[in-house]
């Protein structure tokens, strides 16, 4: 029995929009600000100093190549998102000044000579790694807002699906915001986990709707990878976007959606379906 030729052999994921790469990106600049941050409250040389290198180097290749997308819109499109991209631009050539100062903590810690101190050599390491930590800073929140200014033009996407449907309330959209920018951390007391949030937005603090979100599936946690709230205290649990999250909150992000309900094909214990590399 063969197969109609109008009829797929299998099925071929959908691949992100230019939103949902984005979101992605600022993940990852979260990811390599955290694990940057938690090497500088922690005195010592890194135990891979590439890892790091390679990772900034990483985020360069992806925000230039997440550019090359936004131009394959029309004419008007581009003229709008200018300054979108010419601050994307500038992002990835922060991101190679990074990539340089961490090359030389790694060049410091591999050739320092019997006659520096070990303390002299850590200062210079410290230094570079401070430095390349200040550069890339502010990068999850030009990113997510690149992802603002981006969403008005894209076409509206179908999210569909046989899973539980849910609403994204604008109080949610806030606290999926917050977690794109890389705001939310959970921290373990004596009372149990604390939400942090690093900023106050018009709404109540977009921490307390966590809890209900990683329920959903929309964000998950990253176990000590935060640097801690106070100095000498433990790692904090960073809270990242997952898969799920990233398209809802790419389906409401532009002002103009922040109404709609997006239908989110989520479960709290169904792995997401594989479309862009997320961790």
């Amino acid at each position: 029995m063969t197969t109609p030729p109008d009829a797929p052999m299998f099925d071929v994921p959908q691949p992100p929009n230019c939103v949902e790469r984005l979101l992605t990106l600022a993940c990852r600049y979260i990811q390599h600000n955290d694990t940057l941050d938690v090497l500088l409250q922690f005195s010592g040389p890194p135990a891979d100093p590439d890892l790091y290198m390679r990772c900034a180097h990483r985020l360069q290749r992806e925000t230039n190549a997440t550019i090359e997308i936004i131009p394959n819109q029309p004419l008007h499109t581009r003229r709008a998102l200018t300054s979108t991209v010419a601050r994307l631009k500038q992002l990835a050539h922060l991101s190679g000044g990074a990539a340089r100062h961490l090359a030389t903590a790694r060049h410091a810690l591999g050739s320092s000579e019997a006659s520096e101190s070990r303390a002299e050599v850590l200062r210079v390491i410290a230094h570079d790694i401070q430095a390349a930590r200040e550069l890339t800073v502010l990068a999850p929140e030009a990113v997510v807002e690149a992802a603002i200014q981006v969403a008005p033009y894209l076409p509206d996407r179908n999210y569909g699906g046989s899973s539980i449907g849910a609403e994204v309330t604008p109080r949610q959209r806030e606290a999926l915001l917050a977690v794109a920018r890389g705001h939310i951390s959970i921290a373990d007391t004596p009372d149990g986990p604390t939400v942090h949030t690093s900023t106050r937005t018009g709404w109540q603090s977009p921490a307390s709707h966590v809890p209900g979100l990683e329920d959903v599936g929309l964000v998950s946690r990253a176990i000590g990878t935060a640097p801690p709230s106070r100095h000498y205290a433990r790692p904090q649990d960073r809270v990242h976007l997952t898969e799920a999250g990233i398209m809802a909150l790419s389906s409401v992000i532009a002002p103009d959606q922040a109404g709609r309900h997006a239908a989110l094909t989520v479960g709290p214990h169904q792995p997401a379906a594989t479309r862009a590399a997320h961790r």
